[in-house]
C-alpha cells in the first residue's frame, strides 16, 4: 500500500479499520479465522460506501476476487462433520469391535455402503468421535 497516494480523509478511515481489526481480533481470540473477521470488516465498511472495495481489500492484504467469492459464497458446500456419516463410522467401528482402524473403515464405506470419501476425511471423522482401532498381539510361534 502506497500511502502517499491517498487523501488525509482516507488514512484517517484507513487508520480507525484497522483499528477496528485489531479490536475484532482481540473478540473473536482465536475462534474465528483472520480472513473471516477481515471479510466481515469488509462487508461493514461496504455498506458505508466510503471506501471502495479495492482499497479495502488492498488494506487487508488479499485480492478483491477473494473476497467477492466469500460474499457470494452460501457456506461451505456440505457441513463439516455430517451427522449420517458419523453415525455410519461409528456403526462400523462398533460391528467390527474396534478392531477396524481408518484403512479398514473406509473400505467398508467404499464398497459396502458407496460413500465416496477421502481416507483422510475418514480419520479426522475417527479423532471426532474419539474412536482408535485396537492393536492386535501379534502370536509368537
Amino acid at each position: 500500500m502506497d500511502i502517499e497516494n491517498y487523501s488525509k480523509e482516507e488514512m484517517e478511515q484507513i487508520i480507525r479499520i484497522q483499528r477496528r481489526m485489531i479490536e475484532e481480533y482481540h473478540k473473536a481470540n482465536y475462534d474465528k479465522p483472520k480472513k473471516e473477521i477481515n471479510y466481515e470488516i469488509i462487508k461493514d465498511e461496504e455498506k458505508k460506501k466510503e471506501m471502495s472495495i479495492h482499497k479495502l481489500c488492498e488494506l487487508m492484504g488479499f485480492p478483491r476476487r477473494t473476497y467477492h467469492r466469500w460474499k457470494n459464497n452460501d457456506g461451505p458446500s456440505k457441513p463439516k462433520y455430517d451427522e449420517e456419516l458419523l453415525i455410519l463410522i461409528n456403526k462400523v467401528f462398533n460391528k467390527h469391535k474396534g478392531v477396524y482402524g481408518t484403512d479398514r473403515i473406509w473400505g467398508v464405506l467404499k464398497h459396502r455402503y458407496n460413500t465416496p470419501l477421502n481416507i483422510k476425511t475418514v480419520h479426522r471423522y475417527l479423532r471426532k468421535l474419539g474412536l482408535s482401532s485396537r492393536i492386535r498381539r501379534t502370536k509368537k510361534t
